[in-house]
């Protein structure tokens, strides 16, 4: 398993749960900007890719999803998650049970990341 962060904390933090879980044999980090994912996997082919949390704070999302698709193997996928315009809605009705903010927050242009603490 292959995991690319351009965070020093984020990959720190894998390293942890690596070492703990025994796995250092198995999972490779590596420093990178997800745009240099073609020069740092240019002869492997992945069967699958996880973009969690990533499309949000990337400014040429398209060229992502490209990079993304030329190491992936012809019958592989790739899962995308992202907040997105309804995602706070969701989390409010869904995640909090509570259907007044669900509803107030149907047209907010923001919402409140719960991750990273951002807007």
């Amino acid at each position: 398993m292959e995991i690319v962060d351009y965070s020093h904390e984020m990959l720190d933090d894998a390293q942890k749960y690596v070492i703990e879980a025994g796995l250092q044999e198995d999972v490779h980090l590596h420093h990178a900007d997800l745009r240099e994912i073609p020069r740092l996997f240019p002869d492997e082919k992945f069967d699958l890719a996880l973009c969690h949390n990533v499309l949000q704070y990337v400014e040429n999302v398209p060229a992502l999803l490209h990079n993304l698709i030329l190491t992936i193997q012809p019958s592989g996928f790739i899962s995308l998650v992202s907040i997105n315009r309804f995602s706070g809605v969701y989390a409010a009705a869904f995640l909090r049970g509570n259907l007044v903010d669900a509803l107030a927050s149907i047209d907010a242009r923001t919402t409140q990341g719960i991750l990273f603490d951002t807007h």
